[in-house]
Formats: C-alpha cells, sequence, structure tokens
C-alpha cells in the first residue's frame, strides 16, 4: 500500500470513531446491540491548510490513482490507519494561489 501525501495537517481535522454497533429492539420488547465490525473505525477529515498548486495536484493525483485501494496514513502524533478514500478531496482557493483542502478518508488504527 502507498502512503498518503507528506501535506501539513491543520488542528481542525477530525478523527472520530464510528460506534459500530446497531441498536434494535427484540420482538420481546428488549433492546440490543449489535457489534458490527470488530475493530473501531476512524472517520477521519484532514484539514490541509495553505498548501501550494503542486501539493494539492499530488493530493488529487493520490485520490484518483488509489479510489478503491487500501493505503497508509500516520497522523500528526503519530497514530497509523490503513484508510480507503471516503469522498473526493474538496478546497477552495487560499491567499497568494495557496490552497486549503479537506481530505476525507476511512479506516482503522494500525498501531494498537
Amino acid at each position: 500500500s502507498d502512503e498518503y501525501p507528506d501535506l501539513p495537517v491543520d488542528l481542525q481535522s477530525t478523527f472520530e470513531p464510528r460506534a459500530g454497533m446497531r441498536l434494535d429492539t427484540a420482538e420481546d420488547g428488549q433492546t440490543r446491540v449489535r457489534r458490527l465490525f470488530p475493530d473501531t473505525v476512524y472517520d477521519l477529515r484532514l484539514v490541509h491548510p495553505d498548501i501550494s498548486s503542486s501539493q494539492r495536484t499530488a493530493l488529487l493525483e493520490h485520490f484518483v490513482g488509489h479510489a478503491g485501494a487500501v493505503f497508509d496514513y500516520t497522523d500528526p502524533k503519530g497514530a497509523t490507519y490503513s484508510v480507503r478514500w471516503a469522498d473526493e478531496p474538496k478546497g477552495m482557493p487560499a491567499p497568494n494561489g495557496r490552497w486549503m483542502m479537506q481530505a476525507y478518508l476511512i479506516g482503522t488504527r494500525t498501531d494498537g
């Protein structure tokens, strides 16, 4: 698997765990919880502030080249994830020809 591009990540980025449970009611009226998957799954929203046009291009090319693939991502604190793209990167121009981009990934922690 290929690594995610090395880009600055803003503190506004989020790494949200999914509950991984489905709550429902049994025929007898008792509530029950079913675990949907064994590992915690995370929704990652990476905010890349003030990146260059070439960094933006690298991000978009990574999306195109890995849209259905699993790849590695290491967050700024050193936590590692095995992820897939959840959506196409979104962005808007910033001053001086720079860009503010957001990337959306889904995956599991691989470092325990």
